[in-house]
C-alpha cells in the first residue's frame, strides 16, 4: 500500500508540475518532466500495463534505485555550479532559464536511467578490473570536462595563448577517449549474456 501511494503521489505531482509548464509556455521543460515521469516509473507502469498490480520492490531494485539518485543528485549539484561560474563570469546564456532547467533535468534523468541500467543489468557482469578500468575512464572524462570548461571560460585571459589552446586540445581529447571507453565497456557488459 506503501509503494502504490507514493507512486501515485509521484505521478499527480509530475503531471501537475508538467501542466505547470504547459501554462508558462515552456513545452520543452514539460515535455522533459513527462518523460522523467516515463523513465522513473517505467516498471511501475509496465507493471500496471500488463498485470494491473504494482511490482514488488526488493531489497536489489531498492539499493539500485537509491545508488542511481545518489549519482543523479551529484551531477546536479556538478552542473550547478558550473552554471553559477558561469552565471558569476557574465557569460551570456543562449536559452531562457526554463529552456535550461529543462536540460538540466533531462541530463539529470538520463544519469539516472544509466546508472540504474548500470547497477540493474551491467554491475554484476564485470569484474574488478573491468570496474576499476572503467571508474578511471569517468574519472578522466570528469576532470577533462573541467578542465574544459575552466579553460574556456576563466584562463584564456590569465595565460599565455599557446597553454589555452593546447590545454584545449588535450582536454577535450582526453574527454572524447574517457566517452568512447566508457561506452564500449558500458554496452560490452550490456549485450554480454551471463
Amino acid at each position: 500500500m506503501k509503494t502504490k501511494a507514493a507512486f501515485l503521489t509521484f505521478t499527480i505531482s509530475a503531471l501537475l508540475v508538467s501542466i505547470v509548464f504547459i501554462i508558462l509556455k515552456a513545452y520543452f521543460t514539460a515535455a522533459v518532466v513527462f518523460i522523467g515521469l516515463l523513465i522513473l516509473g517505467h516498471r511501475e507502469l509496465w507493471a500496471l500495463i500488463s498485470r494491473r498490480k504494482l511490482p514488488p520492490i526488493d531489497e536489489r531494485v531498492s539499493e539500485n534505485v537509491n545508488r542511481a539518485i545518489r549519482n543523479s543528485f551529484a551531477f546536479f549539484i556538478m552542473v550547478s555550479i558550473i552554471t553559477m561560474f558561469l552565471y558569476i563570469s557574465d557569460q551570456q546564456y543562449i536559452f531562457r532559464p526554463l529552456d535550461f532547467l529543462g536540460a538540466l533535468l533531462l541530463s539529470v534523468g538520463l544519469v539516472y536511467a544509466v546508472s540504474y541500467l548500470f547497477y540493474d543489468r551491467i554491475e554484476a557482469k564485470f569484474d574488478s578490473r573491468q570496474i576499476k578500468t572503467l571508474r578511471m575512464l569517468l574519472i578522466t572524462v570528469v576532470v577533462s570536462a573541467l578542465v574544459f570548461i575552466i579553460d574556456a571560460f576563466f584562463i584564456n585571459r590569465l595565460v599565455s595563448f599557446t597553454f589555452h589552446i593546447v590545454l584545449l586540445y588535450v582536454s577535450a581529447l582526453a574527454f572524447t577517449i574517457g566517452i568512447i571507453g566508457c561506452t564500449t565497456i558500458f554496452l560490452k557488459g550490456l549485450l554480454s549474456r551471463s
